[in-house]
């Protein structure tokens, strides 16, 4: 039994069944690397975890890359991305829309606008420009 399950086994089922699969899903490091690949594919393995849990993930998987595994994440959640990706292809309705390092990717028109809606890049480079004149205008 995973590590904490006893105690809240009391608990109704379907309470339980979703605690040990959010445990279970934080446990796969030690599975995956039982036959030392080379290569390691990981499908949002992030997904329905919270952000406590997210923060203890990124170094796991940052050790497995440094540990010379090569890692390939299909993954949605930003912070992870940002932390952890060396290189990004960003998708959208199937298509790739760009590619590059995570600061590129992020400051990409189309990337901005295929994920936040039309016009937002427009509106977070004039927020960006007000913002920095605001902060020149007080030094």
């Amino acid at each position: 039994m995973c590590p904490g399950v006893r105690r809240r086994w009391h608990r109704p089922s379907r309470w339980r069944n979703r605690w040990v699969s959010r445990r279970s899903s934080t446990s796969w490091p030690a599975t995956a690397l039982a036959t030392r690949p080379r290569l390691l594919l990981l499908d949002e393995v992030l997904a329905g975890l919270n952000p406590q849990e997210i923060a203890e993930m990124i170094p796991v998987v940052q050790g497995i890359a440094n540990s010379g595994v090569t890692v390939l994440m299909i993954e949605h959640v930003m912070q992870a991305v940002m932390s952890l990706a060396q290189e990004v292809w960003v998708l959208a309705q199937g298509q790739l829309i760009a590619h590059g390092t995570p600061a590129d990717v992020t400051n990409d028109k189309a990337v901005v606008e295929a994920y936040l809606g039309h016009g937002a890049a427009e509106r977070l480079q004039k927020s960006v420009a007000s913002a920095t004149a605001h902060k020149e205008a007080q030094a």
